[in-house]
C-alpha cells in the first residue's frame, strides 16, 4: 500500500507524519506514538464504547496538531509537547480527563489549575471535562472561548464570568450548557456587553 501502514498494529501515513488510528485490541497501558509524527489524526484515540486499559500515551516533541475528536471517550493521561500549535474544536470531547498538562517549553498553549488556555491566557481552549472543582471562574484576561470549551462538562456546578473579565467573543457552541450535566448557575458579574456567536451558549 503506497499511502498507510501499521506499526505494531496502529494506523499510520506511509511516511509516518500521521497517526489514523490507535488499535485499542491491544489492551495495554502505556503507548508511545512513533517519533515523527506531526498529526493526530480526527478520531484516532476515540473508544468510544470501547472498554480499554490504554491510562498513558506519549506523545513526540514532532507532534504540530490535534484534529477533531482526537482524544473524544479516551481517558488516558497525556502531555501536550512543545511544538503543538493547532488544537481542533472537539479534540477532548467526551474524554474524562481531569487535568490539562502542557509542556512548559510550549509557546502557543499553557494550563492553569489544568485548564487549557493559549500561552497570553487571552482564548478559553478547554475545560477539562472530569476538572476537580465545582466552580470555573473565567481568568480576568481572557478575550475568547473557543468551540466546545465546555462541551459534555461532567463535574461543573458553577461558571462564573467576574467583573473585570475582559471577555469579547464566544464561538459557535463554546459553552453548551445544555451537555453540563451538573451545571446549576452561569454568573455574569460583567456589566459590559461582549459579542456571541449563534448558538453560543446552545
Amino acid at each position: 500500500n503506497a499511502y498507510y501502514r501499521t506499526i505494531r498494529s496502529d494506523l499510520y501515513t506511509k511516511d509516518g507524519t500521521y497517526l489514523i488510528r490507535y488499535c485499542f485490541g491491544k489492551n495495554e497501558e502505556t503507548f508511545t506514538v512513533a517519533p515523527g509524527v506531526t498529526d493526530i489524526y480526527e478520531s484516532a484515540f476515540d473508544c468510544f464504547n470501547i472498554n480499554s486499559s490504554l491510562s498513558s500515551i506519549i506523545l513526540p516533541d514532532s507532534l504540530v496538531s490535534i484534529w477533531d475528536f482526537a482524544f473524544r471517550s479516551c481517558d488516558a493521561e497525556f502531555v501536550i509537547p512543545k511544538n503543538v500549535r493547532n488544537i481542533s474544536r472537539y479534540a477532548f470531547s467526551d474524554s474524562r480527563i481531569e487535568s490539562f498538562v502542557v509542556s512548559p517549553d510550549n509557546p502557543w498553549f499553557c494550563a492553569r489549575d489544568g485548564v487549557l488556555y493559549t500561552k497570553d491566557m487571552k482564548e478559553l481552549v478547554s475545560i477539562p471535562e472530569c476538572i476537580a472543582s465545582e466552580t470555573f471562574v473565567l481568568d480576568a484576561g481572557t478575550e475568547k472561548i473557543r468551540t466546545g470549551a465546555m462541551y459534555e462538562n461532567k463535574t461543573l456546578r458553577y461558571f462564573v464570568i467576574p467583573a473585570d473579565s475582559a471577555l469579547t467573543w464566544l464561538e459557535k457552541s463554546s459553552l453548551v450548557f445544555g451537555s453540563a450535566a451538573q451545571l446549576c448557575g452561569v454568573y455574569i458579574h460583567r456589566a459590559e456587553p461582549f459579542a456571541m456567536d449563534r448558538y453560543a451558549m446552545a
